[in-house]
Formats: C-alpha cells, sequence, structure tokens
C-alpha cells in the first residue's frame, strides 16, 4: 500500500558503543608566548634579509657573512643550494642589514607595520626578562649575554625608525608605559620585587592578529628562492627565557580555567563547558611542553625543565632551593608563591604516589591514615603549609580511585580524561611529563575554587541519567503497540536498551564501589560515589558523551519514524497561512536549532505548492521530478540517495565549528586563552541544543498527528478513500494528502494514493491548523520540551515576541 514503504533506510546502530572522545586535537594555529617570540624574531630576519638583497645587498654576504671574498665554483653552489633551503640570519648581523636597507634611496624602503609589532614585543619580551638577567652571577660571554640581544633589537629598531610610518599610523605602541626603574628588580621600599609581578606577558593582542601578514620581500633575481630566519641560540639565557614564558603561559591557562569553573559555581556557565574547556587545556600544555622539548632536546619532563626555572628564582629571591625551615619540609616554603606558579608542591606529591604504585596490588588509602582535611577555613585563607596539607590529602585519597578506574577500565564506555590516561601510564621510576603535572594541577583547582559546592557536578551527572533514562523508557511505553520496517524491535533491544543500563548505573552504582567489589578491596560505604562527587571535571565529560550518544539515539529514531519532519511541515504551513493565534514553542525552539535551511531542504516554503514540493523533498523525491510532471500532475518516484533529516550535535560536529570560530578571529592563528574562551562559549551555547529531548518531541509530535488524522478523517477517507491510512505507522503521510488536495497534483506515484475527486481546496490545512491550535493552547503539550529544558537543566529561553501572539 502507499507509505508502507518509506524512503529512509533502516537505522543502522553499529558503533554506538565506540567511547567517544571530546578532547579536541592539537591545534597548530595558537600561539605561545615563546612560539610567538622566536616567530617574530624569525619574521625579522626574514623580512631584513630579504629586503636587502631586494636593495642590491651581496648574496654572497647573505649566505656566510664572516666572508668577504666572492665565492666560486662549488662554494658558491652550495651557498646557492643553502639558499633554497633556508638561511638562519645571526642576531648581530641585523643592525647591518637594517642600515643597508635605510640608506637605500631608490627608492626609499617603507617598514611594513606588522614588522613593527614584531619588533616592539620581541624588545619588549627581553626588556621585562632583562630585569633578572642584569642581577644574575653566570659568566656568560658578552655576545651571548641577554642584554646583548636586547641591544642588538632596539639598535635595529632605531635605525629602521626613520623608514617607518608616522607615529599615528603605526597599530600601536604598546610597550611604552612599561618602564621600570633601576632594572625593576628592586622596590622602592628596598624589597626584592616578584619576577611575576614585572614580567607582564600579555595574550597576542587582536590588533596584531589581525594585521596583514607581511609581503615578504625577493631578491633582485627572479629566480631567488631564498628563506631567511633568525640563529636557533643553546645559551642557558634563551632556556631561562623559554622556561619563563611557557610557565607564564601557563599560569595565565591556569587563571582563565580557575575563573571558568568559579563561573559554573556561580550557574553561568554549564558543566560540560567548564569540563571539555579545562581537558582540552590539558591538550594545549602537551603541545607546549612539546615544543619546548623540541627546542631544547637535552630538557624533558616536569622535573628537568622547572628545576632551572626555579633555581633561578631562588637565586632571584636570595633563597637557597634546599632550605627548608623543618627538617620534614619537602621544599623551601618562603618559595611557595613560585612554587606553587610552577606547580612544584602537586609535581612532590604525585612523585611520591608513582613511588608506590605496583603492577600486582591495588592501591588502598585508609582515611585518617595521614590527617584530615581541615574545612573550617578555605583553602585561599590557609597557610602555605596548610596548602600543601589539603593538596597532599586530597590527592593521597583519591589516587586509589584514580588509580584502579584508569588502570581497571583501560577503554571507558563512556569517557575518560587526560588525567586519567596519565594516570594509567605511571610507574615507579618513570620521568613524570609536565602535562600530567598539569592535569593533576587542575584537579586541584577546580576542588580550591568550587569547595562546598564540589558535589554539584555528581549532582548534575546523575540528573541528566536520570532525565534521559526516564524518557527512553516512557518512549518503550509509547512504542509497545506500535512498530515500522525502518525502526525494527531489535533496535530497541540491542541499541537504546543497552543506554537504559548505562543510564541507570551512573544513577544507582558507584564505578569504583564495582571495582573495588571485583578486586576484593572493600566498597567504601561510607560515601557512595565518593570520586565522582571529587572530580567534577570528570561528571562534565560523562554528561557529554551521554547527551551526544542520546542525540544520536533519539534522532536516529526520529527520522526513522519522520514525526518531527513532517510535523514541522505541517506547522510551518498552517503558521504562514496565519491559521494559528499561538507559537508552537517546542518546534520553533527546534526549528531555529536546525535551521530552516535544514528542516525544510531550502527556506520555509509560502505556499501550497512549495508546501507539497518541500515535503516530498524531504522524503528524498529527486528535484529533477518537478518540472518533468507538472504538466501531468503525477509525481514520478524519483527517490534520492539521502533524503533530508534531523540532525543532532555530535562531538566531530561540534568541534569543527569550534575550530572555525577560532580560526576566524585572526585567519591564520589565534591565542590560547582565545582559543579556549572560544570552546568555553561555544559549547555553553551548544548545550541547549544538546539536551532537546528528540525522543519526547516524537511524542509529542505524534500525538498532534493523531488529532490530525481525527478532524480530518472524514475528508480524507472521501478524497482517497480507506487505504489512505492502513496502519498507525503511516500518520506522517496524513500531512503529504493535506498538501497534495490543496495543489494541482492529484497522484505522487507509489508514495500517495491518487485523488478520486477534481477538488482542489485548502480545507484539510485550515482543519489542521484548527488542530494545532488546540494543541499548542494546551499547557501540557504546547511547550513540553521548552519546560524540561527548564526544570531539568535550568535552560530559560525567551522567545521574544513569539511569547505572545503569531
Amino acid at each position: 500500500m502507499p507509505g508502507s514503504k518509506q524512503s529512509s533506510p533502516v537505522a543502522d546502530l553499529a558503533g554506538w558503543g565506540e567511547p567517544t572522545s571530546p578532547t579536541s586535537s592539537s591545534t597548530p594555529f595558537l600561539q605561545s608566548t615563546f612560539k610567538t617570540y622566536k616567530e617574530d624574531t624569525n619574521t625579522i630576519a626574514a623580512w631584513l634579509a630579504a629586503k636587502a638583497r631586494q636593495c642590491g645587498y651581496s648574496a654572497d654576504l647573505l649566505y656566510n657573512p664572516t666572508q668577504s671574498q666572492i665565492l666560486k665554483g662549488k662554494a658558491r653552489k652550495e651557498a646557492k643550494e643553502a639558499q633554497r633551503n633556508g638561511l638562519r640570519r645571526r642576531i648581530k648581523d641585523f643592525i647591518s642589514l637594517a642600515e643597508y636597507i635605510a640608506c637605500y634611496t631608490k627608492p626609499v624602503v617603507q617598514v611594513p607595520q606588522p614588522l613593527i609589532k614584531a619588533l616592539d614585543r620581541a624588545i619588549e619580551l627581553r626588556t621585562l626578562h632583562n630585569i633578572w638577567s642584569r642581577k644574575q652571577q653566570y659568566s656568560i660571554k658578552a655576545d651571548e649575554a641577554h642584554f646583548f640581544f636586547l641591544g642588538i633589537l632596539e639598535r635595529t629598531r632605531k635605525v629602521l625608525r626613520p623608514r617607518m610610518p608616522p607615529a599615528g599610523d603605526v597599530i600601536s605602541e604598546p610597550f611604552a608605559s612599561l618602564r621600570v626603574a633601576d632594572g625593576g628588580s628592586v622596590l622602592e621600599s628596598g624589597e626584592r620585587a616578584n619576577i611575576f609581578d614585572n614580567l607582564k606577558l600579555e595574550e597576542l593582542s587582536q590588533a596584531f592578529l589581525d594585521a596583514p601578514d607581511i609581503v615578504r620581500a625577493t631578491g633582485a633575481d627572479a629566480n631567488d628562492e631564498s628563506h631567511y630566519e633568525a640563529e636557533v641560540i643553546q645559551s642557558p639565557e634563551e632556556r631561562y627565557l623559554a622556561a619563563h614564558c611557557l610557565f607564564q603561559d601557563i599560569r595565565n591557562i591556569r587563571n582563565f580555567l580557575r575563573a571558568l569553573w568559579s563561573n559554573y559555581r556561580e550557574l553561568q556557565i554549564d558543566l560540560v563547558a567548564a569540563s571539555v574547556t579545562t581537558n582540552t587545556a590539558v591538550d594545549l600544555v602537551r603541545d607546549l611542553e612539546n615544543d619546548f622539548t623540541h627546542r631544547f632536546p637535552d630538557m624533558s619532563g616536569y622535573e628537568e625543565i622547572s628545576h632551572f626555572f626555579y633555581v633561578v628564582q631562588c637565586a632571584h629571591r636570595g633563597q637557597h632551593p634546599s632550605h627548608k625551615e623543618r627538617a620534614d619540609d619537602y621544599f623551601n616554603f618562603k618559595m611557595y608563591d613560585i612554587a606553587e606558579e610552577s606547580m612544584m608542591p602537586t609535581y612532590i606529591i604525585l612523585n611520591s604516589l608513582q613511588d608506590i604504585i605496583s603492577p600486582v596490588h591495588a592501591l588502598v588509602y585508609k582515611p585518617g591514615h595521614f590527617g584530615h582535611r581541615d574545612t573550617t577555613t578555605t583553602w585561599s585563607q590557609k597557610s602555605p603549609r596548610g596548602k600543601f596539607q589539603d593538596d597532599k590529602l586530597v590527592l593521597l585519597e583519591g589516587f586509589p580511585d584514580l588509580h584502579l578506574l584508569a588502570t581497571t577500565i583501560k577503554n571507558n564506555p563512556l569517557a575518560e580524561d587526560e588525567f586519567l590516561r596519565g594516570i594509567r601510564d605511571m610507574k615507579p621510576g618513570r620521568e613524570i611529563p609536565l602535562w600530567l603535572v598539569f592535569a593533576a594541577q587542575c584537579f586541584l583547582d577546580a576542588q580550591h575554587v568550587l569547595e562546598g559546592d564540589l558535589h554539584r557536578g555528581y549532582e548534575d551527572l546523575r540528573r541528566t541519567a536520570s532525565t534521559l533514562k526516564t524518557t527512553i523508557q516512557e518512549n518503550f511505553d509509547f512504542h509497545t503497540s506500535l512498530s515500522i520496517v525502518n525502526w525494527p524491535k531489535e533496535n530497541d533491544r540491542k541499541g537504546i536498551g543497552g543506554y537504559v543500563i548505562y543510564f541507570r548505573d551512573l544513577e544507582e552504582t558507584d564505578p569504583t564501589n564495582k571495582l573495588q567489589l571485583r578486586h576484593n578491596l572493600g566498597a567504601s560505604q561510607d560515601e557512595p560515589f565518593r570520586l565522582l562527587r571529587q572530580y567534577p571535571l570528570l561528571c562534565g565529560l560523562f554528561i557529554f558523551v551521554l547527551k551526544t550518544r542520546f542525540q544520536e539515539i533519539a534522532v536516529k529514531f526520529a527520522n526513522a519514524w519522520c514525526s518531527i519532519m513532517h510535523t514541522a511541515h505541517l506547522y510551518s504551513a498552517v503558521r504562514q497561512e496565519k491559521l494559528l493565534k499561538h507559537a508552537w514553542k517546542d518546534m520553533e525552539l527546534v526549528i531555529m536549532m536546525q535551521s530552516p535551511e535544514l528542516l525544510f531542504v531550502s527556506n520555509a516554503p509560502n505556499d501550497m505548492e512549495d508546501y507539497l514540493k518541500g515535503f516530498l523533498l524531504c522524503m528524498g523525491y529527486s528535484a529533477t521530478a518537478f518540472a518533468s510532471n507538472r504538466r501531468t500532475n503525477i509525481w514520478a518516484s524519483g527517490i534520492s540517495e539521502g533524503s533530508e533529516r534531523v540532525e543532532g550535535v555530535g562531538p566531530a560536529m561540534m568541534r569543527t565549528r569550534l575550530v572555525a570560530r577560532s580560526s576566524k578571529r585572526s585567519g591564520t592563528s589565534t591565542s590560547m586563552l582565545g582559543f579556549l574562551e572560544d570552546v568555553a562559549n561555544g559549547l555553553h551555547a551548544e548545550q541547549v541544543e544538546m539536551s532537546i529531548d528528540y525522543l519526547l518531541l516524537h511524542r509529542t509530535c505524534w500525538q498532534l498527528l493523531r488529532q490530525v488524522n481525527v478532524i480530518c478523517k472524514a475528508k480524507l477517507l472521501e478524497m482517497y478513500g480507506g487505504g489512505y491510512l492502513d496502519k498507525e505507522n503511516q500518520l506522517p503521510f496524513v500531512v503529504g494528502y493535506i498538501f497534495m488536495t490543496a495543489t494541482q497534483t492529484k497522484k505522487v506515484a507509489n508514495l500517495l494514493l491518487p485523488r478520486r475527486t477534481e477538488e482542489v481546496t485548502s480545507k484539510l490545512l485550515a482543519m489542521a491548523g484548527e488542530a494545532v491550535e488546540k494543541f499548542v493552547k494546551k499547557k501540557s503539550s504546547g511547550d513540553v520540551l521548552v519546560r524540561m529544558l527548564r526544570r531539568e537543566y535550568g535552560y530559560c529561553l525567551d522567545f521574544g515576541e513569539l511569547e505572545g501572539l503569531v
């Protein structure tokens, strides 16, 4: 019978059980402080060398500036080969190249604004860092000393200044106000200044990121393909500068993440946004560490990178790195602020925990064995020793459960964060990477910020699992006697039913308790779900995966039944024909989230012919069938490969949106904090869409279609006969019959029965409009989805003018 064959394929549930990773991939377009500095110096070197060559500077001197003689034969050939492969300019050559360019007058060279910006920023970083270098006692040759490089850069800028645009035309002079008297190392009170107070390493300004790229100057020779860059420096000064920039970037990221968790505490951002952004930040720190070790191969792991930095900081303060006021101190607590900024306390605790890991014995911690946490004061109010003791107890209590979870479930059916992945690789004697220390620090920082609200992450997870479990169970009950070929009952049993178990377990069963009982460790009965109550980040990742998987299930189900799509077409038509007095908020929300282009193939239809055309296109009919069959009033069965359907929001789609959003900040690159901000804001904005219950909306749409069929049944029987609806699972086709009745079309191949009469009328559409109006006016049906979002997730949606009449 017509309508018994639907155009969509049988829903494929393969692969639903694959674990989903919400973590973003490596992002090469991001800029760190040191990477920016190195790119600035390479930019300066490249522009100076290429522009000097264009002005007539000898290519032989560019190849080897220590040789004044003209190269011949093989040496000249090697020089040209080196030019093609890339030439490194020594910093001290910058001045001679700048002087040559500044003296050239045929024509006068104009220094581009982006180069001025690169010079300013490189000089500022060196200037601030020079505060430290002038007070150190290292035996470094003058031509390798930090202030020497600073002098070269400043001299280069001074030489080129006459060739720069007027001050008002320059993008900015951002560092003129940052001047510290007497090197900035001693305050007026005589007290030594914290180097972090003076080193104001700012994120890349948007003005610079938006500035046009420097047009590379080419040599006089049209075939000159030379690529120039600054020399690679491996001096102690350069290492320290790189380490300082590294920890400054990490400090900025931590500050951003702490503010993010504070926003979550104040109900200003969603848990998923805070969790995924934090986990993404760990990836960024891994990239920072990899970049550092690539530049300095002999320094790897947290201990080697941080030790050099910490020792210099201690020397700057006049403190010995190994000094201890008490015999049981782990480090010099007079340097706690610097130690905490570089995450040293967390590393010390993590390293001690790594030493007790055993391949044959599970870790067990007896509560109170090392003391009890002092909850009478907040973490920020505690003394340095109190803060260290509190962090130690948090990690000592949580690490056995974390290690058990990480090592026992190697492929978590839901999700795992970078901290768990790092713990899985921990073994006695193994080097601990900096990114793992940062992941542990994020675990602690979230606790410092949330404190009394720490358990809210688990409560959010439990509420989400309960909501999703309930709607799936209600869907089973709703479809007890309903089935279609496109959605076999096996899908309910193997697909959706499996997720009910996940949701029920998260609501009722502590995963770590199950593992403890399995390994004969004795489950903790004093505080069920103890780990999840302390781990909001993991709860947020669980919610992210639960929602995305539920979206996949619900959207596939709704598409198989064609309920939401066809009801959306009907609602759009009766609204366009002004047959409604009230808006259907639930459907308005879905149309806005899905976009009219997706739901209606093109924009929303606006006349009778378009209503039918849109309906058939969404059923998969080919657009080529329209023109060729309009004269005969018959639609051919031109089914296209993929009919239009409702889309869900999955991790891949979200990653694409977020990376695209961040890339638009500058076209090519963006700051790390800018990227993290985009991730957080993007995820928060996506949460309403991710939380839409398409199973609930499917049931609502099906109830409406039932009412439409009841009010239109007599007329449909008259015009199409009793075969228009053999079974209830053909209800969505009632929409097609209503549209076809209002057009000249009498038959649509094997999809709809031919019309028995010549009557063309919109009465059926008007009758359907009455049913829709009556339906949406009911508080129990017109905004059931909107009320669910407010009740379960706290999303209060403002429909503006739609709050009143259409």
